[in-house]
């Protein structure tokens, strides 16, 4: 059983000269369990990513993650937006699951992964700044450390374990890295897809690092903006001073 939620904005039809109700999709969502207490019902329910915790069974080996995200759309009904064509190591393609493989392909590419609003598509997005700005009277007194801001230079890229030979001397440390800086500055990732693709974890690392420099700014708006998705990038507009804050 599937849950369809949608909100409505009651606008005026100029033409028709009447009010209409236009709906919104917020989601499409998948029943987990449902439980009855007297007059109140509770449904727990999850999106499409919820159907995709089963296994991953690659129709070939696949060397690029455009193969790979349309064997996991094509088998599961879904639609694909986002996707670019970038060489990876197939040599573990097999026992994960489709949710798996696909937090894998984001990886690789330094995007995110979601299932769009109207439950249709599996979509690839990276941070956007539509230009939205929000001023004090539109959310609670935030948290914010003016003094430290979000500042990675080096990509620790984890492909497998550590391996050895029989007289137990390392033959492959497990992972690589790119850029350089402090371990504070380093940020981790574990990816078998990108075991020898030094090139494309510094593609990687040059996205993360077009984030750098944005400081702590917590709060929750007043009223909530339901045109928000994960990855957007909002202003708010604090004390005389603009902050720009990606979700």
């Amino acid at each position: 059983d599937k849950i369809t939620i949608q909100i409505g904005l009651n606008i005026c039809n100029e033409v028709e000269e009447q009010w209409e109700t236009i709906y919104t999709p917020l989601g499409v969502f998948y029943v987990d369990t449902i439980e009855e207490k007297g007059m109140k019902k509770s449904i727990k329910a999850y999106d499409g990513m919820f159907k995709l915790q089963k296994g991953y069974f690659p129709t070939a080996q696949h060397t690029n993650t455009l193969a790979i995200a349309n064997d996991i759309a094509t088998a599961n009904g879904y639609k694909l937006k986002g996707m670019t064509t970038v060489s990876i190591n197939n040599e573990q393609l097999e026992g994960k699951t489709c949710l798996e493989m696909l937090s894998l392909l984001a990886s690789v590419i330094g995007s995110h992964v979601r299932i769009s609003r109207d439950g249709s598509t599996i979509e690839f997005i990276e941070p956007k700044n539509y230009g939205e700005v929000y001023d004090e009277g539109n959310y609670i007194t935030p948290t914010i450390d003016s003094m430290t801001s979000y500042n990675i230079t080096k990509l620790r890229v984890n492909y497998s374990d550590q391996v050895t030979n029989d007289e137990g001397m390392v033959t492959d440390e497990g992972y690589y890295e790119v850029g350089s800086g402090a371990e504070a500055q380093t940020l981790a990732i574990s990816n078998p897809l990108l075991k020898g693709h030094k090139s494309q974890a510094q593609a990687i690392l040059h996205k993360i690092k077009q984030l750098n420099g944005y400081k702590r700014f917590d709060t929750t708006l007043k009223l909530a903006d339901y045109r928000l998705d994960p990855m957007d990038i909002v202003t708010y507009e604090y004390k005389g001073e603009s902050y720009i804050v990606p979700i």
